[in-house]
């Protein structure tokens, strides 16, 4: 059961979209939510579906068609835009055009809602900045250019920043978009791991859905209809409400693999254990077997001395593409 102090982020009837010649456009309609401190919450449906515009809504950039947005029992959207900019950090995903500015300087950006006209760190900034430098894992860059940044440090850069507004939400869109696996993985890990030291709220749009299932707290999934789900990603998992949302081909989402169309190369039982019996597994039915419990054919894996061997009949390899070409 939820405890309602713990809510900070609540929609009632929400409905968002834009006007058009006066005439309202809804795309998603009929929206009750409620996101709680230090959740890591995941916004996903297929491309088109009105992420970004949700997204936008609730944090108060754009302004709903019906309905409204509570930020821990406040319309957000009768916040002044200084008060919204405190309390609700964006990270966008469009490349930051920032010249000559250091990592030092982009970071300080995030304290520009507390600076006064003379625009002067005072050391209560300074030590906020110092504070989420440390917690991104950003120290050794600090002095870099922005145009030095791999995509995967901008991304930290831009969390970071993020952080120095020290807002209760922290509300990124497609973070992981144009990173590699091992940066992907990275900025969710960062992300999760924000989420619950300092119960902040991290709501996302991501197309990760593997990365998302292993992480998030909660999913909200949009369907292609408008329809809105909601709830953590075991049980919409095992309802069904996750595949039809992703209408998934060949994914199968109790185990998080894609499935092969195994079987065309036979029947072959394989014996061992461990990550080297997945990975044989994995292997096997990539290329076309079946993997059974009971065959006429076997493999066994076999592990020692930090070696690796597989015996097939008589013979013995020591690697999966030599049993492979054995088969």
């Amino acid at each position: 059961m939820e405890l309602i102090e713990d809510i900070l982020l609540k929609t009632n009837q929400l409905s968002v979209g834009y006007t058009q010649k006066r005439k309202p456009l809804p795309i998603l309609s009929g929206i009750n939510l409620s996101l709680k401190r230090g959740e890591l919450v995941c916004l996903m449906g297929q491309n088109g579906v009105g992420k970004s515009t949700l997204l936008r809504t609730l944090s108060g950039v754009q302004t709903p068609l019906e309905g409204y947005v509570e930020l821990d029992g406040e319309n957000i959207h009768q916040l002044s835009r200084i008060e919204t900019a405190k309390r609700i950090s964006l990270v966008l995903t469009e490349r930051l055009n920032a010249g000559n500015l250091t990592v030092y300087e982009v970071v300080a950006m995030g304290r520009y809602p507390y600076i006064g006209l003379d625009i002067r760190l005072s050391n209560e900034d300074l030590d906020k900045l110092d504070e989420v430098i440390e917690l991104v894992g950003i120290r050794t860059i600090v002095e870099k250019p922005i145009y030095q940044l791999s995509d995967g440090q901008l991304q930290k850069v831009m969390i970071a920043r993020a952080l120095a507004q020290n807002g209760e939400i922290i509300v990124l869109d497609e973070p992981t978009a144009h990173l590699d696996l091992n940066n992907r993985v990275s900025v969710i890990r960062l992300l999760k791991s924000l989420a619950t030291t300092t119960g902040k709220l991290v709501l996302m749009a991501t197309h990760e859905l593997d990365l998302a299932l292993q992480t998030a707290d909660r999913l909200i999934l949009v369907d292609q209809k408008g329809g809105l789900s909601e709830g953590i990603p075991e049980d919409l998992v095992l309802n069904g409400t996750l595949d039809k949302v992703f209408d998934l081909k060949g994914f199968d989402l109790k185990t998080g693999k894609y499935q092969h169309e195994s079987g065309t190369l036979g029947d072959i039982q394989l014996i061992g254990d461990g990550y080297s019996y997945l990975w044989t597994k994995n292997a096997l039915e990539r290329v076309g077997f079946s993997v059974v419990d009971n065959g006429e054919r076997s493999i066994e894996v076999m592990v020692g001395d930090n070696v690796i061997k597989w015996q097939y009949g008589k013979k013995y390899v020591t690697s999966i593409r030599d049993l492979i070409d054995l088969l």
